[in-house]
């Protein structure tokens, strides 16, 4: 017979959720809704040679989100040069549980791009089409496997 794992509280009583992670959702959940405009133009210039443009906007708001409450201040070491906080995520606040979080849809995201393109056909056997797209993404959350 297999014995489980307890871990014991300062007062002496086993603790019978010691390292649960809670997860919960927010009272405001809202589902994802992207919202895109697409615009292109295609121009022909010579029966061989023809060049074009795309253009595309994408607008995400309510995107998923989470926020570990269970997360200790964060502290600036004296001897990192980096000046960047640090967080012992050994030291929570609540000690006996690990995570505590809540999925939220308050993070948005924003993408566009540019795709510009030529298209040169000197026979009915052969095409050559190049392009190149300038592409821009702006989120409030662009690291979400690491958010707990």
């Amino acid at each position: 017979m297999r014995k489980g794992y307890c871990a014991i509280g300062s007062n002496g009583k086993a603790l019978l959720f010691a390292g649960a992670e809670p997860l919960t959702i927010a009272e405001d959940y809202r589902n994802p809704g992207p919202v895109a405009l697409t615009l292109g133009l295609d121009h022909e210039i010579t029966p061989d040679f023809g060049a074009g443009a795309d253009f595309h906007h994408v607008n995400s708001t309510n995107l998923r989100g989470h926020k570990d409450f269970n997360l200790p201040s964060p502290m600036l070491r004296a001897e990192d040069p980096t000046v960047i906080p640090d967080i012992d995520r050994r030291a929570r606040p609540i000690a006996s549980l690990g995570s505590v979080t809540v999925r939220e849809s308050s993070v948005q995201s924003l993408y566009g791009d540019c795709t510009v393109s030529a298209k040169y056909r000197p026979d009915n056997v052969f095409q050559w089409e190049p392009f190149h797209t300038w592409p821009e993404t702006l989120s409030d959350d662009d690291n979400e496997r690491s958010a707990s």
